[in-house]
């Protein structure tokens, strides 16, 4: 008998809640197999990755490296001047962004008027750039803005460490799908 995803998510979770008597139910996603992991991956990553407008198509081919995360209200996952180790597809919350100049928005350290933020929600990505990086150059990405939570925000992160590796054990490959 063939399950729908849903159903063998809830199998899985409730299989994992009888097992086990601590069991963090706030992040049910830790409780599933691999193989699930990979599905449900597949099923949310694949189309926002899709949307990243990128020359690399190894934009298609990361999505079994990202990694499930949460982030509390009112904190900051990146800030402009820091390395950008992460590229963020949002799949719960409200994100805000603080464009650099280079965006087009003015933007400013001291938070002025001038400032404009832009407010990232569920279904879109922020960080994109480390695609387009890796292949490029190896020294630190510098992030060109500030990322702020404003919500909670539930997401898959592509790493930077991750995105080397992946690109170290198939360079060869991956570089000829690269158009520049």
């Amino acid at each position: 008998m063939f399950r729908t995803l849903k159903e063998d998510i809830m199998f899985h979770i409730e299989q994992k809640l009888e097992e086990k008597d601590d069991v963090n139910v706030d992040n049910p996603f830790d409780l599933l197999p691999t193989y699930l992991k990979l599905k449900i991956k597949h099923h949310l990553c694949l189309p926002l990755l899709e949307k990243v407008p990128s020359q690399c198509l190894i934009k298609k081919l990361v999505y079994p490296c990202l990694e499930h995360v949460y982030y509390s209200k009112d904190n900051y996952i990146v800030r402009k001047g820091e390395p950008l180790d992460r590229m963020l597809l949002i799949t719960e919350g409200v994100v805000w962004k603080l464009a650099s100049n280079s965006e087009g928005t003015a933007s400013s350290s001291e938070g002025t008027a001038s400032s404009s933020w832009v407010c990232l929600e569920k279904g879109q990505f922020c960080g994109e750039e480390l695609l387009e990086w890796e292949f490029k150059d190896s020294k630190v990405l510098i992030s060109p803005m500030t990322l702020k939570t404003h919500t909670k925000v539930e997401g898959f992160v592509l790493m930077a460490k991750d995105l080397k590796d992946l690109l170290k054990g198939s360079s060869t490959f991956l570089e000829s799908l690269y158009k520049s």
